[in-house]
């Protein structure tokens, strides 16, 4: 998304202050029609003064949580499909196409090109043992479902009759990084089986929790992961000028 931006954490205080000097700051077109502000956290004080100051609600982003020791339900692949896992050098195009098509409404996750793919492809973290891939076996050119699952920080080891040894460190957890199925395949289930299939990954994985960000206006997918157990852990807010 194209035009200024900032985040904004403030004390009760100093947020008309604050404020006060970013949109000062900037130049009058950019300041009275584009500017939007990331607010973390949806407390009262902070709402009220984005809309004193001219902003509304463009995007609200929930992160949301679960255990992993709790039960999750047994895979249903429906029939006609089959899942098999991401293969760099093979898969790029199928998941950008995909990508694209699943996120039309977000303009930073529709717009990743080769390149935004390749650098995340190159971090520590990427295993494309976790990154999982349903195809329609009557449509094996184009991705029916996505689930790019991200693991931060080092797993513990599980080894039958031992109990890890405590770390220092805070404990690994689970993401649901990336998930979507793409709109000719909605309303076969593939959401629930294609995110149970990755969460069971990250139990294999010796994780105790997973969280994942997904706008609150998605009302579907808010739904499908509540139905697996996750449950609101906090909520970022964008506003923007005159939304």
């Amino acid at each position: 998304m194209k035009g200024p931006s900032a985040e904004l954490v403030i004390s009760h205080d100093s947020g008309p202050e604050v404020l006060g000097h970013l949109l000062a700051g900037m130049s009058r077109d950019a300041a009275e029609s584009s500017l939007r502000l990331w607010a973390r956290g949806d407390s009262k004080h902070l709402i009220d003064l984005a809309n004193e100051q001219g902003f509304g609600v463009e995007r609200e982003l929930v992160k949301m949580g679960r255990s992993l020791f709790t039960s999750l339900p047994a895979i249903e692949l429906p029939q006609g499909f089959t899942c098999r896992t991401f293969e760099p050098g093979k898969d790029e195009e199928l998941f950008l196409a995909a990508n694209r098509e699943v996120f039309k409404s977000l303009p930073d996750q529709k717009r990743w090109t080769r390149r935004d793919l390749t650098v995340r492809m190159k971090e520590d973290w990427f295993d494309p043992k976790g990154f999982f891939l349903i195809f329609a076996n009557s449509d094996p050119n184009q991705l029916a479902a996505f689930h790019w699952t991200k693991i931060h920080g080092q797993p513990r080891r599980i080894e039958a009759g031992r109990i890890p040894a405590p770390s220092h460190s805070h404990d690994a957890f689970g993401e649901i990084y990336v998930l979507g199925v793409t709109p000719k395949f909605q309303g076969h289930g593939l959401g629930q089986a294609i995110a149970v299939i990755g969460l069971r990954h990250l139990v294999d994985k010796g994780l105790d929790s997973a969280i994942l960000y997904v706008d609150l206006n998605n009302s579907p997918a808010v739904a499908l992961y509540e139905k697996l157990g996750f449950s609101q852990l906090s909520k970022d807010i964008l506003f923007r000028k005159g939304a």
